[in-house]
C-alpha cells in the first residue's frame, strides 16, 4: 500500500479511531525507539557482562522500578485520565492536578532512594543472598527518581495527547539510553553498567521535563500548587487503588524473579528469563503503547457520556491489539532460537522460556485494552480487585509452585496463567458492571 492509498484509507475511519490511529502511530514509533533503545542497551550489556551479572543487573532493575512505581503513586496513569478531562474546561485545575503529582512523586522517590542505599547491605545479604550486591544496589538506588519523575512526565504527554513529542524525545535520547549503560558495562562490570543506566534516566528524564514546560504554556496550564486538602479525594479515589494496582504488578515480577535467585538455578535463570521478557515486551509495545491514545479518548467520551462513540473505539483497539500480539506472538515463536541467541552463547536453551511468555502475549494485550474501559471511568478499585489482586496472586502461587522444579520456564508459565486469570476479571468486571 502506498502513501496516498494508505491516507485515504486512515481519513475513511471514523473520527474517533482515526484520532486514536494517529496518535497509536506517534506512540509506536516512540515505542520503537525508547524500548528498542533499551533492548539493543540490554543486548549489549548481556554480552559484555554474561549471563549470571546480566541476571543480576536484570533483577536489580527490576527492584529499581518497582520502587519507582510505588513513589509515582500510580499519578501516571491518574495525571493522563484527570488532564485529559480537565485541561480544555478547567486548566487551573489540571495545572493543580500536575504539580501536586510531580511534587509527590519526587518527594516520595527520593525517600525510597535514600531508604534504599542504608539497606543495601541486609538486602543483598538476607534477600538476594549475594553478600557483593551493595555496591550495586546503592548505584541503582541513584536511578529510581529519575525513573519514577519520567513516568509521570508521560502521563501528562499522554493526558495532553502530544504523542509526537514523544517520538522526538526518544529519537533525541536514543543514543545516550544505549551508550551510557554499554559504555559503563564495558569499563565497569555491572556497577558501570548500573551507573549508566542511572544517567540515561537523568537525562531523559530532563529532555521531557524541557518539552514539556512548553507544551503545557501552549496547553494554557501552569504548574500550580493548590491547597493540600482538596488533594485527598486524588489519593483516596485514584492514586491509592493506582498505586497498589501498579505495585501487585511490579511485585509479582519482583518476586517470581527473587524465587529464580534463590533456587538452584541461580542467576542464570534469572538471566534466561530477563532476556525472554525483554523480547516479549517489544512483542507487547504496539498493543501497549496504544493505550497511551486510547485513555484520554475514553476519557473524554465519559465526560461527555458518548457511550456508542467509547464502545466503537474499544472494540476497535480490542481487536487490533489482539490481531498484533498473536501475529507478533507467532513470529517469535518461529524465531526463538535466534532471538536468544542475540543475548550471548549462554543464553541458548531457553528458547521454551520465551515461546511461553510469547503465548500470553494475545491475553495480555486484550486484558490490558478492555480494563482501560474501567480506568477512563476513574473505577480504580475495581481495576485492583478484579485485575490486579488476582493476577498477582495467581503469578506468585504458580511461581512458588513450578520455579522449584523449573526455573525459568516455570515463571514464564507462571505468568500465562496470571494473564489468563487477569483477562477472566477483566471480562467478569465489565459484565457485573453492565448488569448494576
Amino acid at each position: 500500500m502506498n502513501f496516498p492509498s494508505a491516507r485515504a484509507a486512515l481519513n475513511s475511519l471514523p473520527q474517533g479511531v482515526r484520532q486514536i490511529a494517529i496518535g497509536s502511530i506517534w506512540l509506536v514509533l516512540a515505542a520503537a525507539l525508547g524500548q528498542g533503545a533499551m533492548l539493543l542497551a540490554n543486548l549489549i550489556v548481556a554480552q559484555l557482562l554474561g549471563v549470571a551479572d546480566y541476571g543480576r543487573y536484570a533483577l536489580l532493575q527490576s527492584t529499581v522500578m518497582m520502587l519507582a512505581g510505588i513513589a509515582q503513586l500510580g499519578f501516571a496513569l491518574i495525571v493522563a485520565q484527570q488532564i485529559s478531562t480537565l485541561r480544555e474546561t478547567q486548566p487551573g485545575l489540571a495545572g493543580e492536578v500536575a504539580a501536586f503529582c510531580m511534587l509527590v512523586t519526587a518527594l516520595l522517590s527520593v525517600g525510597l532512594s535514600v531508604a534504599l542505599y542504608f539497606a543495601r547491605e541486609p538486602l543483598a545479604a538476607a534477600l538476594f543472598r549475594d553478600e557483593g550486591l551493595g555496591r550495586a544496589i546503592a548505584i541503582g538506588a541513584i536511578a529510581l527518581p529519575w525513573a519514577a519523575i519520567a513516568a509521570v512526565q508521560l502521563g501528562l504527554f499522554n493526558g495532553l495527547e502530544r504523542f509526537r513529542d514523544q517520538a522526538m524525545i526518544s529519537l533525541a535520547t536514543l543514543p545516550i539510553v544505549v551508550a551510557l549503560p554499554a559504555f559503563g558495562a564495558w569499563r565497569g562490570g555491572l556497577e558501570g553498567a548500573l551507573m549508566g543506566l542511572s544517567g540515561a534516566y537523568f537525562l531523559r528524564s530532563a529532555a521531557s521535563h524541557w518539552r514539556l514546560a512548553t507544551v503545557l504554556r501552549d496547553a494554557g496550564i501552569r504548574w500550580k500548587f493548590g491547597s493540600f486538602r482538596n488533594k485527598i479525594r486524588l489519593l483516596r479515589n485514584y492514586a491509592l487503588p493506582a498505586t497498589l494496582s501498579g505495585l501487585t504488578t511490579m511485585f509479582a515480577m519482583w518476586g517470581g524473579q527473587t524465587l529464580l535467585v534463590r533456587s538452584p538455578g541461580d542467576s542464570v535463570a534469572v538471566g534466561i528469563f530477563a532476556a525472554g521478557y525483554a523480547i516479549k515486551t517489544m512483542a507487547m509495545f504496539i498493543p501497549t503503547q496504544m493505550l497511551g491514545a486510547l485513555m484520554p479518548a475514553l476519557s473524554r467520551g465519559h465526560a461527555r457520556g458518548d457511550g456508542a462513540e467509547r464502545r466503537l473505539l474499544l472494540r476497535y483497539n480490542a481487536a487490533t491489539a489482539c490481531g498484533i500480539a498473536i501475529l507478533t506472538a507467532i513470529g517469535g515463536a518461529l524465531l526463538a532460537p535466534w532471538l536468544m541467541r542475540l543475548f550471548g552463547d549462554g543464553f541458548v536453551g531457553g528458547e521454551a522460556t520465551l515461546r511461553l511468555l510469547l503465548l500470553a502475549t494475545p491475553l495480555e494485550a486484550l486484558s490490558v485494552t478492555l480494563y482501560q474501559d474501567i480506568q477512563s471511568k476513574g473505577r480504580y478499585w475495581v481495576n485492583l480487585w478484579w485485575v490486579n489482586v488476582p493476577r498477582a496472586v495467581a503469578v506468585l502461587a504458580a511461581a512458588a509452585l513450578l520455579v522449584p522444579h523449573r526455573l525459568s520456564e516455570g515463571l514464564a508459565l507462571a505468568w500465562l496463567i496470571g494473564w489468563t486469570v487477569a483477562l477472566a476479571g477483566t471480562i467478569l468486571s465489565m459484565m457485573a458492571e453492565k448488569r448494576g
